[in-house]
């Protein structure tokens, strides 16, 4: 009697398990427009969640990322768009989510150059072909996610200088360590890139992104790199390396118990 009720207890979760994946999966598919989907605003993230916005979804912004986790674990919104990035911290985090598909929204990152450069974009690419054959930008990659320096062979004694104009406010890809030191996934590759090439970086800030794009045009900096993604009308006005970097973006949802 006792394994009899024991075994009835498991067919009935299976059964709301089976059928709570449906519900999720119609849900998303057929009925968008009852569709809550999270994000954390001012993030990468937010431009994928924009993605279903078409589709009739309701979007809602968090302030940080363990704001937006909160709200899927609590269930306030049916799912969640994160970043692989943000994907690792939660995991790192021990939160009680899991992916429900992987979004088809992604990123392609590249550097720019002036119409002018086109053998230090070329030189560029091939030192990036090496380092992905090498696997160096993907352990660039997870030292970033996971919050471990990655220290390139960079030694500043080229004898070529390199300007590099950037915009130091990429969350891991481009920014300011308190020492002021720059430090990122895209400086990790550039300071490799100079190491392999004999140059000797330095970099000009701002925050604007259209006055960088200017000071490009106008021969005040080589390269342009930090955070940015491939603009087809950018692509018209500069040179642009290959994609040496993709953010992909998952939906998630609260984890089955």
């Amino acid at each position: 009697m006792y394994k009899r009720i024991i075994s009835i207890i498991l067919v009935v979760v299976f059964i709301l398990s089976f059928t709570s994946c449906d519900y999720s999966k119609d849900l998303i598919k057929e009925n968008p427009q009852d569709t809550i989907i999270g994000f954390v605003t001012d993030s990468v993230s937010e431009l994928a969640a924009k993605s279903y916005a078409g589709d009739g979804a309701q979007l809602i912004g968090y302030n940080n990322l363990s704001d937006l986790l909160l709200a899927i674990e609590n269930g306030y919104v049916n799912y969640g768009v994160l970043s692989d990035y943000e994907f690792v911290q939660a995991g790192n985090a021990e939160r009680k989510i899991e992916v429900y598909e992987q979004c088809p929204f992604k990123i392609d990152f590249c550097a720019y150059f002036r119409n002018d450069s086109t053998e230090l974009r070329d030189s560029f690419n091939v030192s990036l072909e090496n380092m992905k054959n090498k696997g160096i930008i993907d352990k660039i990659k997870e030292a970033e996610y996971n919050g471990i320096t990655y220290y390139s062979s960079y030694t500043g004694n080229g004898e070529t200088e390199l300007k590099v104009l950037c915009n130091p406010a990429a969350d891991s890809y481009f920014y300011m360590l308190e020492d002021g030191v720059y430090s990122g996934i895209d400086v990790k590759i550039l300071e490799t890139f100079a190491e392999e090439n004999g140059y000797n970086i330095s970099y000009i800030s701002d925050f604007d992104d259209d006055e960088l794009f200017l000071k490009l045009k106008n021969g005040e900096g080589d390269i342009l790199i930090s955070d940015y993604s491939y603009n087809s009308k950018r692509a018209e006005q500069y040179l642009v390396s290959d994609i040496y970097f993709t953010v992909n973006f998952n939906l998630v949802i609260r984890k089955s118990i």
